[in-house]
Order: C-alpha cells, then sequence, then structure tokens
C-alpha cells in the first residue's frame, strides 16, 4: 500500500476544492476513519485558506501538501513560500514520542486545533511548513458491523468444527454417554425447558432496553437492533436449538447415540456463548453516539441529489419520511431536553462534518438551506428548553460556516447563515450572555474575512453592520450594557486590521455603528460604554489621517477621518442637551474636542503614530 502522497498547486482560493478532494483521496488510500477523514480536510482548508489570503496577499505562490501515516498518527504537512506565520506551540507529549524530530517545533491555532492533535509549524528551506498530526483509532480499523460479523462468524464456525468432528468420531474426547434417561433430561430439562426460558428472557431483556431507548431519543434503533446480524444469529440459533432438542427428544430411543446428546450440548453451550457478544454489541447499538453515525452514513451525493430534484420542484421543506436527517435531529433534541448535552454536542459536531463535506459551489442551492434549517431547529429548541451550551454551539457553527463561504464565495450561503444568526441571536440577547458573545464572535469571524479578501461584496458586510446596528438597540432596551461593551470590543478587535487592509468601508460602517452606541449611551447615562466608543473612535479617526483613508463610494470619494470627526460630533452634540445633569457630561465633552482635534492635527500634518498603539 502506498503510504506516501503529494500534490503542488498555485496558492489560490480556486484550488481549495481539488486540495480537499486530494486530502479525501489520500486518506481513503490509507483507509482512515471517516471522522478523522473529515477533521483533517477541515484543518487542512482553513490552513490553506490562511496561506493563501494572508502569506500570498503581496506575491503569488505555490503550496506543497504531503499526506503520510506514522504508527496510528496521520501527519499533513503544507509547505508555502508567503509571508511566515509562526503560531503559538500546541502539542501532546504523548504524540511527540511517536513524530518524526522534525515535526517537534510545535505550533497552533485556535480552529485548527480543535480538529486534530498537534499543530506544529517551522522554517525550512526558505519555506514555512505546517504540520498537522491527527491520532487514528486505537482499537481497530473496522467498524462495529465488521467486528460483529467476525465475531459471530469465528463463534459459530468454532462450534461447527466441533460438532462436525463429534459426528466423525474424530473429537479427541467425549462429553456424553449412550444412557438413556441421562440423554432425555439433556433434551428436555437443559435443551426444552431451559433454553426456553432463557430465550425469553433474553428476548424480552433486549426489548425493554431498546424500547426505552427509542423513547429517550428515537425509534430508529428499534430499525438499527432490528436489522442487526446478532439479533438475527442469536434468534435463530436458540430457535434452531430448540427444534433439534425437540426432534430428537421425540425420535429418541435405544440405543442412544451419544453424538445426538453432544450436539445438543454443543448447541447449548452456543446459545450460552452467544449471549456474550449479543448483549455488548446491542449495548453499542443503543448508544445515541452510535445511531448518529450509522444514520449519517446514509446522507451521501445520491441522496443529496434527490433534495436537490425536491428544491427544484418547488417544495420549501424536505417531507419528514423522505429526510434522513430528521431523525438525527430528532435524537439530538430529545438529548436536549434530557439534559443530556455530550450526545447534543457530539450529534451537532457530526452533522456539521458532513455538511462541509459536501459544500460546494455548485451544491450550496441545496445543501445549505437543508443542513442550516436543521441547525436552526435545534437553536431554537436549545432555546425552549434554556440549553445555553448548545446555543452557543449552534451559534459557533454559524460562524464557521458563514466564514468558509465568505472565503470560497458562497454568497447564497453566506446570505443565509447571516439570516440564521438573526433569528437565533436575537432570541438569546435576554436571558443568555454567553450565546450573545458568540453571535458577536462568529459575526466577527465572517467580518475579519470580508475584510481580509476584501472582494467588493457589499450585501454581507451591509447585513453584518446591520445585525450590529439592531443588537446594540436590542441591549440597550433590554439594559444588557455589559454586552453592549463586549459588542464594542469586539468591534475594536478588527480595527489594526482595518486600517493595514485600508479598508475605509469597514472603518466607516464601525464609526457608525459607535455612534449608535455612543448616543444611546448618553440618552441612558452609561457612561463606560460612552467613554469606550469615543476612545475607539478617536483611534480609528487618527489612523485613518494619517493613512489618508479614502473611501470610493457611487456619490463621489469620502475621507475616512472626515467621517469620523462628523460621528464624534454627533455625540457631542447629544451629549450638550444633558450636560447641566451632571459634572461627568463635562468630561465627555473634553473628551470627544480632545479627539476631534487630535484627528485634525493628523489631517493636517504628518505625526508620529507611534504612540497610538500603545
Amino acid at each position: 500500500m502506498k503510504k506516501l502522497f503529494e500534490l503542488e498547486v498555485a496558492g489560490n482560493l480556486e484550488h481549495l476544492a481539488r486540495i480537499s478532494a486530494f486530502i479525501a483521496d489520500s486518506l481513503r488510500k490509507l483507509e482512515v476513519e471517516d471522522n478523522t477523514l473529515y477533521d483533517l480536510q477541515m484543518a487542512v482548508e482553513e490552513a490553506c485558506t490562511k496561506i493563501i489570503t494572508r502569506g500570498y496577499v503581496e506575491q503569488a505562490g505555490k503550496i506543497w501538501i504531503t499526506v503520510r501515516r506514522k504508527g496510528r498518527n496521520i501527519l499533513v504537512s503544507i509547505a508555502d513560500e508567503g509571508t511566515p506565520v509562526d503560531p503559538t506551540a500546541v502539542l501532546s507529549p504523548e504524540i511527540e514520542l511517536e513524530l518524526d524530530e522534525e515535526v517537534r517545533s510545535g505550533g497552533g491555532s485556535s480552529f485548527i486545533t480543535t480538529l486534530v492533535d498537534a499543530v506544529n509549524y517551522e522554517q525550512k528551506g526558505g519555506k514555512n511548513v505546517l504540520t498537522l498530526v491527527k491520532q487514528t483509532e486505537k482499537r481497530h480499523t473496522f467498524g462495529l458491523e465488521m467486528t460483529e460479523r467476525l465475531i459471530i462468524l469465528s463463534i459459530i464456525g468454532v462450534f461447527a468444527l466441533l460438532m462436525l468432528l463429534s459426528l466423525t468420531g474424530l473429537a479427541p474426547f467425549r462429553i456424553a454417554n449412550d444412557d438413556l434417561e441421562n440423554a432425555r433430561n439433556i433434551l428436555e430439562g437443559v435443551g426444552v425447558e431451559g433454553l426456553s426460558a432463557i430465550f425469553a428472557i433474553v428476548i424480552s431483556l433486549t426489548l425493554m432496553a431498546v424500547q426505552f431507548a427509542s423513547q429517550q431519543y428515537t425509534h430508529r434503533i428499534m430499525d438499527l437492533h432490528i436489522k442487526s446480524i446478532t439479533f438475527w444469529s442469536v434468534v435463530l440459533i436458540y430457535l434452531g436449538s430448540l427444534l433439534y432438542n425437540v426432534f430428537m427428544l421425540g425420535t429418541l430411543a435405544e440405543p442412544v447415540n451419544s453424538s445426538v446428546i453432544e450436539i445438543s450440548m454443543l448447541l447449548t453451550a452456543l446459545c450460552f456463548v452467544m449471549l456474550v457478544p449479543y448483549f455488548f454489541i446491542t449495548m453499542l447499538r443503543l448508544r445515541p453516539e452510535y445511531v448518529i453515525s450509522n444514520l449519517l452514513t446514509r446522507i451521501d451525493a445520491h441522496y443529496l441529489g434527490t433534495i436537490k430534484g425536491l428544491l427544484r420542484e418547488g417544495e420549501t421543506r424536505i417531507p419528514g419520511d423522505a429526510d434522513k436527517l430528521l431523525p438525527v435531529t430528532e435524537i439530538i433534541e430529545k438529548s436536549i431536553g434530557n439534559g443530556d448535552r455530550g450526545t447534543a454536542r457530539f450529534g451537532l459536531g457530526e452533522i456539521y462534518k458532513s455538511y462541509m463535506a459536501d459544500l460546494r459551489k455548485e451544491t450550496e442551492t441545496y445543501t445549505t438551506p437543508y443542513f442550516l434549517g436543521h441547525f436552526l431547529g435545534i437553536g431554537r429548541e436549545a432555546i425552549i428548553e434554556a440549553d445555553d451550551d448548545t446555543m452557543v454551539q449552534v451559534l459557533e457553527i454559524f460562524g464557521k460556516v458563514g466564514t468558509r463561504a465568505i472565503v470560497q464565495k458562497l454568497d447564497f450561503t453566506t446570505k443565509m447563515v447571516l439570516e440564521n444568526i438573526d433569528l437565533i441571536g436575537f432570541k438569546v440577547m435576554k436571558d443568555y450572555d454567553v450565546a450573545t458573545q458568540q453571535m458577536f464572535d462568529s459575526l466577527q469571524d465572517m467580518l475579519r474575512e470580508l475584510i481580509t479578501l476584501d472582494a467588493g461584496n457589499e450585501e454581507p458586510m451591509d447585513r453584518i453592520f446591520t445585525l450590529y446596528q439592531d443588537a446594540a438597540d436590542e441591549l440597550y432596551t433590554l439594559k444588557k450594557y455589559r454586552m453592549v461593551k463586549y459588542m464594542v470590543k469586539s468591534l475594536g478587535a478588527l480595527f489594526e486590521l482595518m486600517t493595514e487592509k485600508g479598508h475605509g468601508e469597514a472603518i466607516d460602517r464601525t464609526a457608525g455603528v459607535l455612534e449608535n452606541i455612543g448616543i444611546f449611551g448618553v440618552n441612558l447615562d452609561i457612561r463606560d460604554v460612552i467613554h469606550q466608543a469615543i476612545h475607539l473612535l478617536h483611534r480609528m479617526g487618527a489612523a485613518s489621517a494619517k493613512s489618508n483613508l479614502v473611501w470610493q463610494t457611487p456619490k463621489g470619494e469620502l475621507r475616512i477621518a472626515e467621517r469620523i470627526i462628523d460621528h464624534l460630533l454627533k455625540i457631542e452634540g447629544e451629549t450638550l442637551k444633558y450636560k447641566s445633569k451632571s459634572k461627568e457630561f463635562d468630561v465627555i465633552i473634553n473628551e470627544i474636542e480632545y479627539a476631534r482635534k487630535d484627528i485634525e492635527q493628523y489631517l493636517k500634518k504628518d505625526v508620529d503614530f507611534s504612540d497610538l498603539w500603545s
């Protein structure tokens, strides 16, 4: 088997699909599990996107990718000649023992490190080399179905061989004699009565467990259990053993053939031995994680093609009996209701991986509404059940999908993501601060990519800033002033990137949000928010003046620094209305005047700007 795969492509966004296909093809040839494959696929896409959008901004270049296996680890190395970016070291000590010396230098980035076990960075031969390390399953590479078949067939094979030896008289030992009374007792007491009682108990207990799991999660658990080879093997072996013993009991006569009794005893032993894998595998099948993984394997390219056909016919929703993702969302929603956050988190993560594996330009018109519709339903259920952990995860997934959509220019997906953030985000503001923060984090991630790429698509940026404006209004109405401060901080975190990219539109729209926040703060006398907004406007105005930043609009050229002064003056005008109430408003007016004059100085002459960042 080939263990090393290599790819060389030009460093541009158009080749991301080719890179993703190469990773999937290579890992399948290395017999990597699907979960590991999806994680590495997303991690490589994220890494290559950063290389293209940040490392190759000033120059064109290539990306070299190698995929190889070392022990239980899969190593994916990504090399480029762009601007070096040295991530923070993140390396698992137990994995380090198995790695080559050349990949131990350490490195990582926030999203990528959630997908892999180690991210290692170094500069070698004039190239930046990022190595992603993912550990494969420790136990075996077979799925449960394959393991199940091997165990069942092995057990049956061993007992079949023993029976054959007994019938042919080649067995090296005897386990029965030819006594008629003893033979009758074995066939009747153990072979018929004993097996009948045990079989009834086993089936009853199993059905109770399956029914309970079905009520807790989904009735599809019953379907999976009924289709299990272990279930039918136990049923057939027990029924076959009972029929054999009944038949032999009815025909029993002297002289007794000891082989008949030995076969009965071997069948009884087989029935008991089969109970061990039967109960073990049944318990595994009843786990919601297994059910989720099994159900998601049915959502493949062929099935999504049928979804495409339904949407073409004007359907807005997939009928329940045709929706293969519905049982998975049912499990997640019931897990939320039961307080089983682990299952809910696992299920959401698996749906996200499945979605990302199929999201492309040519598929987004039907995969996006299908998957995002289910995420939206889960988010609403989390709000009903007050599960803030799931709310956060849903909003985090929206942010990841939106970021990828912006990078790959999936405009339809970007629009739907922002609509869903609006629907869920504004429902959580009243009672769930952590989820509200995640909404702003997701918007920040999407805005960062828009600024970085500067693709000229105004619609998503306009929608993001509208959400910021509406969120500020809603938070003030709810008296969530701490969340208003968090939102200002979120916008401020992108300030340096806006300035670096010379993105006049983003700075001007940010200033508009800050003006709105400042005026609200004045009206409600929330002074720390007012100071925070003015301080950020001051920094933005000075940086824009120094860079002589302009925004080319259809109506003409706008100087950003002058626009920011206008925003400051509007806050000042509102403050003057309340000047008589408190001396604190005099402080605010003085702060605004200082900021305005400072910005005007930068407009007039080139002043040392280094102290502004301190």
